[in-house]
């Protein structure tokens, strides 16, 4: 069984040397031509800085000089931290994307025998590690909601995908930004092995799996249930066979929320909830983290897969204003991949052998990019499940091993189950 990796951060800074072009983003309050910014940035740090492009969030993307030495470096991005108007300075970092009954019960074929996820855990003999969908499809399929999926592209070819796509856009500088949100062709190598997005060519699949756990077609008898199968998916491609740059991340984000970004059309469909199951190691960056609180500021929802390494939430899940979203198993217990938070301080949601529109969806589901026709068995998707069809809704019980009512709060470890949340209201998120 293969195990899909949290994520990691590739510094651009090797042995103490800048690499050559190592990028900064500065976020600079102060509203002026790209030449004026980056001669106040030159004056200021007496380098020869180059101007990359405007980023989102009143932040500039610049370089810096090529293979200077870790003191020249940080004397230089000190000079920058010293300039009035200037907030913070980053340096680029990457990411990559996370590997790893009773109620409505719809036609599609895959839903019985493979999604045990969304099934009554309180059946006998249903999983105890299931969210209950089925009868939270009474109260809501997630009408309206439009879910921004923050990954490698998603298949707009997809079968069980026709109809729930919205124009999306994608932010992948390295590759040249514009509006096609494919995902990359089957098996394709980054340039740079260093930043490859996953060791397995089924990768290519991850931002289609997402979208079809959250919004697949539903009772088309065909493939399998959408969480929220009522709401819509909004493409927003940040990587493709390569890790996605924080600084694109951040532009995603924003504009996933409805806010503008240079260079970028407008986005007419804001997104409700954003999905990022995209990770690094380390804390949260100040990039990602102002690009989350300006979309949690215009209401929307930024929802973070924890990470599969087992150990501590990473970052996107660890930045403030997410809400972290850790897997379970089929019992109910917390899936020995999942990263995690002490004391429960996060949603979990099944993981371990769910099924994707990768893995359970018709034949050929990666069509046009030579990929191999889907199997017809539910093969590992790890990570964690949105629950997306409470998306506006919020908590007010939870349970051990899927039972309302009664809380779970209790740590990791021990033969304890997570804390599995399912009983929801309307009201603010």
């Amino acid at each position: 069984m293969t195990k899909w990796l949290g994520g990691l951060s590739i510094a651009l800074s090797i042995a103490g040397v800048a690499a050559a072009g190592e990028r900064v983003a500065v976020k600079y309050t102060p509203v002026g031509s790209a030449e004026a910014v980056i001669q106040t940035f030159r004056n200021a740090a007496g380098a020869d800085l180059k101007m990359v492009r405007p980023m989102s969030g009143n932040a500039w993307v610049i370089s810096l000089p090529d293979n200077i030495g870790a003191q020249e470096r940080a004397r230089i991005l000190d000079a920058l931290r010293a300039i009035r108007g200037v907030d913070w300075v980053e340096a680029e970092t990457y990411h990559r994307t996370n590997t790893l009954n009773g109620g409505w019960i719809p036609n599609d074929p895959n839903f019985a025998p493979k999604q045990w996820n969304l099934h009554d855990p309180a059946i006998p003999g249903n999983a105890k590690g299931a969210i209950n969908a089925v009868n939270a499809w009474s109260s809501s399929k997630g009408d309206g909601i439009v879910i921004a999926i923050l990954d490698n592209g998603v298949n707009a070819t997809h079968p069980d995908l026709q109809g729930k796509l919205l124009p999306g856009y994608s932010f992948v500088t390295r590759a040249g930004r514009g509006t096609n949100t494919q995902p990359p062709a089957f098996g394709a190598q980054c340039v740079n092995p260093a930043l490859q997005n996953g060791a397995t060519a089924t990768m290519a699949y991850h931002g289609t799996s997402m979208a079809g756990i959250a919004a697949a077609a539903t009772n088309n008898g065909q493939g399998i249930a959408g969480v929220a199968p009522n709401s819509m998916v909004l493409p927003v491609k940040v990587l493709d066979e390569c890790m996605s740059s924080n600084f694109d991340m951040a532009d995603g984000i924003r504009w996933a929320a409805g806010l503008g970004v240079s260079g970028a059309p407008g986005n007419p469909h804001p997104a409700r909830v954003i999905s990022v199951s995209i990770s690094s190691s380390g804390a949260c960056g100040q990039t990602i983290q102002s690009a989350i609180q300006d979309a949690v500021v215009v209401g929307s929802v930024v929802v973070a897969g924890a990470g599969n390494d087992g150990g501590a939430v990473g970052n996107t899940g660890s930045c403030k204003g997410v809400i972290a979203v850790g897997a379970i198993d089929h019992t109910g217990l917390r899936a020995s991949y999942s990263n995690f938070r002490p004391r429960n301080k996060q949603f979990h949601a099944s993981g371990s052998r769910r099924c994707g529109t990768h893995a359970c969806g018709a034949p050929n589901s990666h069509a046009g990019s030579g990929g191999p026709t889907a199997a017809e068995e539910c093969s590992p998707v790890r990570g964690r499940e949105l629950q997306h069809v409470h998306l506006r809704r919020r908590h007010v019980g939870c349970s051990r091993g899927g039972h309302a009512g009664r809380p779970g709060d209790h740590p990791y470890g021990g033969g304890n189950r997570s804390k599995v949340c399912d009983h929801w209201h309307d009201g603010g998120t």
